[in-house]
């Protein structure tokens, strides 16, 4: 700052630009009113530096952006969800089974709406930029043991309460998720605990059916054995509606699995869309 003259105005967004570094560098990239003065926070938005959510909360913003430039806020969609939950349900919620499965497959895509499952929810749906939105649904109580923190501080069901919880129209839907997820289950022990709790034989067959489609035939005979022996009728069913990619192995990164799945269910269109190589003529 110049000393004696008023500043010009690079200099005051010089200034704006470092208070909101120091904050980037803490690990902020989602905002609230009172972490930063109301000059500074009016100038960065002025200058495109920062995008108000919803009343009270700004996301990171580039000048450059187009109004319709979704990037920056799709960059810090997940830290917004977290840090807004955070604040208005304190530890008492956490993504949906089929958020929270997401999460778990490693999927990073944005949805247009995320559910809040929360003591507190109001049931209501609140609208964010970029045509997304969190809906916040209440429930009676949260099983703290189900509940486990996940990428960008997001409260996330774990694998398996995420699992038993899972509508049938999952596997179908959102089909790569599931076999990613059951996958990178190393023991069903705590799968089994879930499905005797809460007396699942319905989902016991449909769990076991997919284990078994990938090729887990052992943990599936062990979860229908299991549950008859504790007096329930389990019928077994396979739940995807196609061939599944993801065999028995190791488990590996979501990530990886992921790519590797993309790669097989578009392996055939790009196979037909590459010409074949010439031949090779080999002169003697």
């Amino acid at each position: 700052m110049r000393v004696g003259n008023m500043a010009k105005p690079s200099e005051k967004l010089a200034e704006s630009l470092r208070q909101l570094k120091a904050l980037q560098d803490n690990g902020s990239r989602v905002l609230r009113t009172r972490d930063i003065s109301r000059v500074h926070r009016e100038r960065l938005v002025a200058n495109g530096f920062l995008v108000e959510v919803v009343k009270g909360w700004y996301a990171l913003s580039r000048p450059t952006d187009y109004d319709a430039d979704s990037t920056a806020w799709y960059a810090s969609f997940f830290e917004f969800i977290a840090a807004y939950c955070e604040i208005r349900f304190g530890k008492d919620w956490h993504l949906s089974p089929e958020a929270s499965l997401a999460v778990h497959a490693g999927s990073t895509a944005v949805p247009r709406q995320v559910l809040v499952h929360a003591t507190r929810g109001a049931n209501h749906n609140l609208q964010l930029v970029h045509e997304t939105s969190v809906f916040d649904y209440k429930v009676k109580s949260i099983k703290i043991n189900d509940v486990t923190v996940g990428p960008n501080g997001l409260r996330v069901l774990t694998e398996s309460a995420a699992l038993v919880q899972a509508s049938a129209g999952l596997f179908v839907d959102k089909a790569a998720d599931m076999q990613i997820v059951l996958a990178r289950i190393k023991d069903v022990s705590e799968l089994l605990a879930k499905l005797l709790e809460g007396g699942q034989s319905v989902v016991a067959g449909r769990i076991a059916g997919a284990l078994k489609a990938l090729g887990r035939t052992g943990d599936a005979e062990r979860i229908v054995s299991t549950m008859q022996a504790t007096g329930y009728v389990v019928n077994v069913r396979n739940p995807f509606d196609r061939p599944v990619t993801v065999r028995e192995r190791p488990p590996q990164s979501p990530y990886v699995m992921r790519i590797e799945l993309m790669w097989e269910s578009m392996r055939s269109d790009i196979l037909e869309a590459v010409p074949a190589a010439p031949s090779v003529v080999l002169q003697s």
